[in-house]
């Protein structure tokens, strides 16, 4: 949780906002499934993320990234597959279809974005690295973490679940 918390949740800022970019996090190839099931659950939530922030700014574009990974179609194309199907307009996704780490991406970005403003959307564990990666490659994004996984506990469900373990051992 501390790790994931380090960043808070992207709120609509009083700036303009070019550029939206989405952070790859795998995918599968599958014709016979929903476009979103081809998505790791950790992808469609930053897309669904960078989309959300992608409706608040008209005007801005939506920055997909990630390589193939060995499926034969990128993991960017795979994502944007999905935001058409959720409504993007095709003019609005841009594509950066060779980056294998993150390393890598904020190269690319750096090298297309320049000094435009960018939110970066990842999942939270990731926020940090990514900024890192980011602020090294010349640019300075608009953290908008996502897939917060850590939850802070729950002690009535805790006490739930032992109580249910514990009537299951009596029988």
């Amino acid at each position: 949780m501390p790790l994931e918390r380090q960043y808070s949740a992207f709120l609509p800022i009083n700036q303009t906002i070019d550029y939206v970019m989405v952070l790859g996090g795998g995918h599968m190839v599958d014709d016979q499934i929903p476009p979103t099931s081809e998505l790791s659950r950790a992808s469609l939530m930053r897309l669904s993320e960078g989309i959300r922030i992608l409706r608040m700014y008209p005007g801005a574009k939506l920055i997909l990234s990630g390589y193939d990974g060995g499926t034969g179609v990128s993991h960017a194309r795979t994502m944007a597959k999905v935001a058409l199907a959720l409504g993007v307009s095709k003019p609005d996704i841009i594509l950066l279809e060779t980056a294998k780490d993150t390393w890598e991406e904020a190269r690319q970005a750096a090298a297309f974005v320049q000094n435009k403003q960018l939110v970066l959307v990842t999942s939270a564990s990731h926020m940090k690295r990514a900024m890192h990666e980011f602020e090294a490659a010349g640019l300075t994004p608009y953290p908008a973490p996502t897939n917060f996984l850590a939850q802070k506990e729950d002690r009535a469900g805790l006490a739930k679940v032992h109580t249910i373990i514990s009537v299951l051992r009596a029988d």
